[in-house]
């Protein structure tokens, strides 16, 4: 009988620390994690939408259902990516630290 393997020395996630923290610097140390787990996302609906294309046996309900799931997928990753970039040239335009700050 082989002995228990101890998963706690393979995996070590560690969270940020944000007690004490004021809201930009909570945004801050949130932005990467978010932008991880949309982009995941964007990709789960992409390959979700392309599959039900492929599955559709040329049913043109299922096709338009496919297409709009990617297209709406595609669609709400430009507008988060779109107010980011916003945001931070508008930041830089008027040397606002705070959103320098936070948008890097």
């Amino acid at each position: 009988m082989q002995p228990p393997i101890d998963f706690s020395s393979l995996i070590q996630v560690t969270l940020p620390k944000l007690a004490g923290k004021n809201i930009g610097e909570i945004i801050t140390t949130l932005l990467p994690y978010i932008f991880r787990i949309v982009s995941f996302i964007l990709l789960f609906l992409l390959v979700l939408g392309g599959y039900e294309i492929l599955t559709s046996q040329g049913d043109p309900k299922k096709v338009a259902s496919g297409n709009q799931r990617i297209l709406y997928a595609v669609i709400g990753f430009i507008i988060m990516l779109t107010s980011f970039l916003l945001v931070r040239t508008i930041g830089r335009i008027l040397n606002i630290k705070q959103i320098i700050g936070i948008f890097g």
